[in-house]
């Protein structure tokens, strides 16, 4: 039960009273969670906290204390406990999570009960056979691919656009729909987020703290068995096997797939949406996900484009964005070998007309007409892009040789797309999903998530999204600085 929720203003009251206490030397050290802290306004976060508490039995501690709490500890890489320890030393971290005493700092296990509360996951300790050790190794840059005989990225593109597939009542939603109370909508009223949005989409490997092996609780070792394959207890059932492709090994844990957009005007990268995955999933099945819970989080939100690399290169997936009316700007992958043919025109992987010469043609402009896509091709020796030796044998005009392709937009979504491949939009576009590689990069090595060791999924989930509430504001401060 609840009796009252500090609200922002007295938050504000209390904590400049408590500054004018405070040395000057002190005030330094935490200019920058002053400024940041002063900014948030957690109000709107109030009637979703309350959900999650009944209306009887012992008051509980105000739950916008401890989600101030776990904003710091996300800001200098705390845990529970070296957090607790730091509140009873220094009265400036008190006061900026609003805690007016020393009664009133929460014990270890409040701290748990808030995660349990706001993600509430069903983690408790299973006991299962041990996974088969992994000796295969895929190619560098390689991707863990689906099971074959099962095409899921069909069954549930299919699903989706049938409405058949709820994500309302996921454990990550309440925590989802603060996030973006609190710092997305703030950032779209300052301008740092347009209406109409490019969105990047990309899973990073996320590695547990707990052990892939498990801890034996059969006899065999007193047997002289040294190598079981007997049923064992795991710290951490949600996790499981993946392959990291960048770091080229096996890895115990989950997939972090990010939806980010690039703010052009402030030169911000902005994370709107964080959900953990298995780390077997692939980023094709994520993606998918992903962009259907994104849509039901932000109705208000218009996604234009759509950025992904190569593992989203599935026909299911531009099935799904053609029918949401998203341009999909996505790598091909170069090891699907099928390659498109127009009549007598081969075209080579990445969707270039091949001329005679076997030199692919420059791209020269397109058109609509009707409900089919004219797209113009001209020779690379008339072009200046490359010399060809038999331009002169090719065409007697002087323009060269064309080829005016049309083009239906059902026919072949993943070389045909709406925004034909190897123009300079499309080029323009993909740049800028470097921007989500970026947020990987401050979610796991600044806010030091990647050597956390934590053994839970909802601890990771939770120091993922703190970790991007902690960006957004930083952008925030930034904009209303200037």
């Amino acid at each position: 039960m609840l009796t009252s929720c500090q609200t922002t203003e007295c938050y504000l009251n209390n904590l400049n009273f408590a500054i004018a206490k405070i040395p000057l030397e002190i005030l330094d050290e935490f200019q920058s969670d002053i400024q940041l802290f002063k900014m948030m306004d957690l109000d709107p976060a109030v009637p979703l906290l309350l959900t999650r508490y009944s209306k009887t039995g012992r008051p509980g501690i105000d739950p916008i204390k401890i989600f101030r709490s776990h904003l710091f500890e996300s800001r200098h890489k705390l845990n529970h406990k070296e957090f607790r320890k730091i509140l009873h030393c220094s009265s400036m971290v008190r006061a900026l999570c609003g805690f007016e005493s020393i009664d009133e700092i929460p014990s270890v296990g409040t701290l748990y009960n808030f995660d349990e509360r706001l993600v509430p996951t069903k983690e408790k300790l299973v006991i299962r056979a041990p996974y088969g050790k992994k000796t295969k190794k895929l190619k560098q840059g390689e991707k863990l691919p689906e099971k074959k005989g099962v095409k899921r990225t069909t069954r549930i593109a299919k699903a989706i656009m049938e409405g058949r597939i709820d994500l309302s009542n996921s454990p990550e939603r309440l925590m989802q729909i603060i996030f973006a109370e609190v710092v997305v909508k703030p950032s779209i009223k300052l301008g740092l987020i347009d209406t109409n949005i490019t969105l990047s989409g990309d899973g990073t490997c996320l590695e547990t703290g707990a052990s892939s092996y498990g801890r034996k609780i059969c006899d065999c070792k007193s047997k002289g068995i040294w190598s079981c394959k007997c049923e064992r207890r795991y710290s951490d059932p949600l996790a499981t096997p993946g392959w990291d492709s960048h770091k080229n090994r096996w890895f115990y844990g989950y997939t972090a797939f990010i939806l980010n957009t690039f703010s052009k005007k402030h030169h911000k990268d902005l994370p709107l949406y964080v959900r953990l995955f298995e780390a077997r999933r692939h980023d094709s099945i994520s993606s998918m996900i992903a962009l259907q819970e994104f849509q039901e989080i932000y109705p208000d939100l218009r996604i234009k484009h759509f950025l992904g690399d190569s593992a989203m290169d599935a026909d299911p997936i531009y099935t799904l964005l053609n029918h949401w009316n998203i341009s999909a700007v996505i790598d091909l992958n170069g090891r699907r070998g099928r390659k498109p043919k127009v009549g007598d025109i081969c075209f080579d992987q990445s969707g270039q007309p091949i001329c005679p010469g076997e030199i692919p043609m420059t791209y020269y402009g397109s058109w609509k007409r009707g409900y089919t896509t004219r797209v113009k091709y001209r020779c690379p020796d008339k072009t200046g892009d490359c010399a060809c030796p038999l331009a002169k044998y090719c065409s007697e005009k002087p323009y060269g040789r064309v080829y005016t392709i049309s083009i239906h937009t059902e026919e072949d979504l993943r070389f045909y797309t709406k925004i034909p491949r190897n123009s300079k939009k499309w080029y323009r576009l993909y740049k800028e999903r470097s921007s989500v590689e970026r947020t990987n990069k401050q979610l796991l090595i600044d806010h030091g998530i990647e050597n956390s060791m934590i053994r839970s999924k909802r601890r990771n989930f939770i120091q993922c999204i703190f970790a991007c509430i902690d960006i957004h504001l930083k952008a925030q401060y930034e904009v209303l600085n200037k």
